[in-house]
């Protein structure tokens, strides 16, 4: 008997409002993260609860051991059981209402009546059956008066009844047989009250459940809820229906009438007297044109979680018309032939849809160059128990046309492909070669299937042939002068075009002795079970039976297309065997491949022994099955195995598995490898044999050597040397090596790692360390307002920087062997002078490289890598004045060298002499930036400086600088200590009070420029 699982949905639906599709909700993260909650019963129907209010429902209840499971539209599943102390371990329960209206409990089909005929509007009047209860169904107007409301048929007493209080009346029609629905105490009720005697549904001490006509799930034997327990499910409301595009015509979305061409297959040549070719079916020359009598139309339902009780029966209808291009032509009228609420995928996503199944002639349905286009509505009366009147859903216009398919060729599922004319299909089943029709090819070729024989009837071996095929077709538009497309593949439900697949024994002879091989096959329902005439035995191995396999339509049972496959029968697999070998060392990973290898006790004991097998017997029906051992991908890919060959016959044959010094440095430090060795042989599981690696090591090592005096922690001072005479002050070709014991660097590596010992490692490489920033990941440096960004460039042998985002590249420094220089970049010189000797000099990250001779590996280094510290040559400190008088005569004159002073790198204070300091760090020129001297005078907090040009616009150039002119000595002035004549003049102002001037002063030399504020006070005109 055919049976309905009616579908479900928990309380609280999502309303929509609106009538366009979204498409359907990923609800997993939802579910993932309740199911790592929840445990007991009622926290699992409370939390299932808000993931079902937001639109998802219930695809399915089914019986599991000590309970029920729920499984939701997008296939989560929820199990509701008493726990491991269940009262026996029972499987649960599952009551469910069948097509023929009765209950089935499980598969088995009860005395209890689920459901009676449903009342549906004709006419306007309410009908029951072929029965019209002479009962106004729609209201009508008045005239000038209130109109009168139709009313609503209910069940009462086992009768459909009208009207309310004393206007109810009895309508004399039978409601029908006897109607049981579940209680949640575990009674059944008839026709709304209880049984008496009282009648159980449930099973003492197990979960059962009931899903009734309204859709709701009714559950006891719950601990929790020793009275039962109600899921109620029937109250979201249907609000619009949204047809889901099969095609588009001319942007117009579309659904499809398909009309099947074919030539007829029948037999030829039958195999009731089975012969060594088999039997032929020849395809006739008549040509079958037929209209599927099945259309179907697929529409998204909103909310998703509707139940299908509250569509009320017999509503389902098209609205249809013929949209003119030019006149009007017959009338459409499709007729509906059944709907059901069905689950499919959409874009990948499980959706709630309601399929509806109609038919309509071929002359009502326009063709594609017709001068009009039929087009379709759906409409729906939806209504809830307690609602009085139905409401009607009209969904949007689809077009529809007829579309011809052709060409049908059957083929394996897993074997399609829309673009090669044969690929996939099945012996016999197309035009390729000469044996179309022929029993024949399938009989010369390979097994299509293996089938384990059956030995025991208490444990048949079973292959499921009705899943694994399909067809191929092509398609031709229905208007004159159309091609037939490539050859596609078929997809959808075979149903849907009155189509099926269906299977027969296809007898041949084998052999001398003329054995019919399908004496060791059963075929039944599209599943194969071998058989030694009628009873399981091992003797229907190595036979190869066949299986016709036709394509054939489900009314007239004519077929469109016929192929075989063959089956060879084999013996029950051998149980394999699975060892480990025990012996693995660490790997230090060098130069070179790693190996394991089996040694040969383990091959004879593990191995051979223990499948009880001799040497030599074990390769006779064994074979290292490369493909499953040595896969390109995947996490058997690691290595190559190979067998260490006994080219005399007299040793052992050993395993070796190789793993690449790639795969080596590519492992991370304590990882190992694991490799399975397949030995496969035909009717045997297969013999595994693993192999596994000891910890994967990384050489590693530490620079030693560091001559501890010229370091600070972890990093060093690059600057420009003391002065002498004759000498200009350079930051180039600082020598790294320098600051190591014996100008070297000693490295010390374990000595297991024999690659990286001393006399096997290159040379070391200075280099920027990444950590400067590279290309992608460029370190942003700050100075005065101004973003800097800088980074190592591929090699690691130059520090770049840029100005800004956009700015050029420029060499920042530069990396020769052992040596670095700084250069005098735009760039270079902004981040050298950013910051005094003592402050926050600019660091650079040096790594130390160091690789091996034998294939140029890195070794890791613990302390590989440290900072050097670009020391700024020049600084300005404030010199012994630090006050100028105002109102003197020609105005204050301070020399520059007495507000500031120069000292270096060491904080020495510049001199003069042989080793003249200005000489040897080449001090061009001082000067004063006069539009940014800043006062406070005027504040009322001192502490404020403001720009001179704001507080006293009328009296500019308040502060003047002359250079210096004393050339004595064949000096220059600077040379000569003489930094130039700073002037004050205050304009003709009388100072009170005293007030400061911040004056920026800035000194050149060839590495940039340094720039201070220095402060000066300016003293009242009286004193």
């Amino acid at each position: 008997m055919k049976r309905k699982f009616v579908k479900v949905m928990f309380f609280g639906a999502l309303a929509l409002s609106t009538v366009t599709y979204v498409g359907c909700k990923d609800y997993d993260d939802d579910i993932n993260a309740i199911n790592e909650r929840i445990d007991a019963n009622d926290a699992k129907l409370a939390e299932i609860q808000k993931v079902l209010d937001s639109g998802q429902w219930v695809k399915d209840v089914k019986p599991i051991a000590n309970g029920i499971q729920v499984v939701l539209g997008n296939e989560k599943t929820y199990d509701i059981t008493n726990g491991k102390d269940g009262v026996n371990g029972n499987d649960g329960i599952v009551y469910t209402i069948g097509d023929d209206g009765y209950w089935y409990k499980g598969t088995e089909k009860t005395q209890w009546k689920a459901a009676g005929d449903t009342p549906y509007i004709k006419d306007g009047n309410w009908w029951i059956g072929n029965t019209d209860l002479k009962v106004q169904a729609e209201g009508k107007d008045g005239n000038s008066t209130n109109g009168t409301d139709g009313l609503t048929p209910y069940i009462k007493d086992g009768n459909w009844w009208i009207g309310e209080g004393d206007a109810a009346k009895d309508l004399g029609v039978q409601a029908a047989a006897d109607i049981y629905t579940p209680d949640a105490s575990g009674i059944w009720y008839v026709n709304g009250k209880p049984t008496d005697p009282a009648q159980s549904w449930k099973a003492e001490g197990t979960i059962t459940a009931a899903v009734n006509e309204d859709g709701n799930i009714v559950i006891s034997g719950m601990k929790e809820y020793p009275e039962g327990f109600v899921l109620k499910t029937n109250t979201a409301v249907l609000s619009s229906l949204v047809f889901e595009p099969q095609s588009y015509l001319g942007g117009i979305q579309a659904m499809k009438a398909i009309s099947l061409n074919y030539n007829e297959w029948t037999v030829k040549t039958s195999d009731a007297t089975p012969t060594k070719t088999g039997e032929v079916w020849q395809r006739n020359t008549t040509k079958v044109n037929v209209l599927t009598p099945k259309i179907v139309a697929y529409y998204h339902v909103n909310p998703q979680n509707i139940s299908e009780s509250q569509i009320v029966e017999k509503s389902v209808h098209y609205v249809a018309d013929n949209k003119e291009v030019v006149t009007r032509s017959q009338k459409f009228n499709p007729t509906v032939t059944s709907y059901k609420l069905v689950d499919k995928e959409i874009d990948g996503k499980n959706c709630r849809m309601l399929k509806v199944t109609f038919s309509a002639t071929s002359e009502e349905i326009k063709a594609l160059d017709a001068k009009e286009v039929s087009t379709l509505a759906l409409q729906v009366s939806v209504q809830l128990k307690d609602e009085k009147e139905p409401r009607v859903i009209t969904s949007d216009y689809a077009a529809i046309y007829k579309t011809n398919w052709s060409d049908f060729v059957l083929a394996f599922k897993d074997k399609v492909n829309n673009n090669a004319a044969n690929d996939g299909h099945l012996y016999g089943a197309d035009d390729k070669g000469s044996k179309i029709g022929q029993a024949l090819e399938a009989i010369e070729a390979e097994a299509n299937f293996a089938l384990t024989a059956t030995v025991d009837a208490s444990d048949p071996k079973k292959l499921v042939l009705k899943d694994k095929f399909t067809f191929h077709y092509k398609e031709t538009a229905d208007k004159s002068g159309a091609t037939a497309s490539e050859e596609k593949v078929f997809e959808g439900d075979l149903a849907d075009l009155d189509l099926e697949i269906a299977f027969a024994q296809s007898n041949y002879i084998s052999g001398d002795n003329k054995t019919p091989q399908n004496a060791f096959l059963k075929l039944e329902d599209g599943e194969a079970i071998s058989t030694v005439y009628g009873e399981p035995g091992v003797a229907a191995a190595d036979r190869r039976p066949m299986v016709r396999v036709m394509l054939r339509e489900i009314t007239t049972k004519k077929v469109l297309n016929a192929g075989w496959v063959k089956i060879n029968i084999v013996k029950d697999d051998v149980d394999g065997k699975e060892v480990t070998y025990p012996k693995h060392e660490d790997i230090y990973v060098g130069c070179d491949d790693a190996a394991v290898t089996t040694d040969v006790q383990f091959m004879n004991v593990d191995v051979y022994n223990a499948l009880g097998l001799k040497k030599d017997e074990f390769y006779a029906i064994y074979k290292l099955n490369d493909a499953k051992t040595n896969p390109a991908t995947g996490d058997n890919s690691v290595g190559k195995v190979v067998e260490l060959q006994d080219p005399e016959g007299t040793q052992t044959i050993l395993v070796e598995w190789t793993i690449d010094n790639a795969d080596l440095l590519a492992a991370k430090e304590g990882d190992t490898f694991t490799k399975k060795v397949y030995y496969s042989a035909t009717g045997r599981k297969d013999v595994v044999i693993i192999l596994t690696t000891g910890k994967v090591h990384k050489a590693s090592g530490t620079i030693g050597a560091k001559n501890t005096n010229l370091w600070s922690g972890n990093s060093i001072e690059i600057d420009a040397k003391e002065p002498i005479a004759n000498n200009k002050a350079t930051l180039a070709d600082f020598d790294f090596y320098s600051v190591f014991m014996g100008n070297k660097i000693v490295t010390t590596v374990d000595s297991k790692f024999t690659d990286f010992q001393p006399t096997q490692l290159n040379d070391p490489k200075f280099v920027f360390a990444e950590a400067n920033g590279v290309v992608t990941a460029k370190q942003k440096i700050t100075v005065d307002g101004v973003d800097y960004y800088v980074y190592r460039n591929a090699d690691g042998d130059k520090l770049m920087g840029t100005k800004g985002t956009t700015g050029s590249a420029e060499e920042v420094a530069v990396i020769a062997g052992s040596k670095v220089t700084y250069n005098k970049t735009d760039v270079a010189k902004a981040l050298l002078n950013k910051s005094a000797y003592n402050e926050n000099p600019f660091t650079a990250t040096i790594e130390v490289v160091i690789t091996n001779k034998g294939c140029d590996t890195k070794l890791q280094l613990a302390n590989g890598t440290f900072d050097a510290k670009f020391l700024r040559p020049v600084n300005i400190i404030a010199g012994p004045v630090s006050t100028i008088q105002d109102a003197e005569t020609g105005g204050a004159k301070v020399a520059l060298n007495q507000l500031i002073s120069l000292t270096d790198w060491r904080g020495h204070d510049f001199e003069m002499g042989t080793n003249n300091f200005y000489t040897y760090y080449e001090i061009s020129a001082f000067a004063i930036a006069t539009d940014d001297i800043k006062t406070n005078m005027g504040q009322t907090d001192p502490n404020k400086f403001v720009l001179w040009s704001e507080v006293a616009p009328l009296y500019p150039n308040v502060v003047t600088y002359a250079a210096g002119t004393d050339t004595s000595n064949n000096l220059t002035a600077i040379e000569n200590g003489d930094f130039g004549m700073v002037t004050y003049d205050n304009k003709g102002m009388t100072v009170k009070t005293s007030f400061k001037l911040q004056i920026p002063v800035t000194v050149s030399y060839p590495y940039g420029d340094v720039t201070k504020v220095i402060t000066v006070t300016v003293l009242p005109t009286h004193g």
